[in-house]
């Protein structure tokens, strides 16, 4: 089962340059995609703000639990 998660992106061509992208990952666990723009966070009005607090409570999440990962060259989604 494919899955995915947010990841703070070191761009190595770029010093100091960490970016927030949503991280896809294959059925083995290998990463298999990341978003080409950095996270942005919006919902539909039906959610309310409540969609977006709770986007960036689990992007907040995923950045504290989960190493920075070094730009890997994959296809972007």
């Amino acid at each position: 089962m494919s899955s995915w998660n947010y990841r703070i992106v070191h761009y190595r061509n770029h010093p100091g340059n960490l970016v927030l992208h949503e991280v896809h990952y294959g059925e083995n666990g290998e990463i298999t995609a990341l978003t080409e723009n950095a996270a942005s966070f919006g919902c539909g009005i039906e959610e309310g703000k409540d969609g977006i607090i709770s986007a960036l409570r689990l992007a907040l999440a995923d950045a504290e639990r989960l190493p920075i990962l070094e730009a890997p060259v994959l296809k972007k989604t």
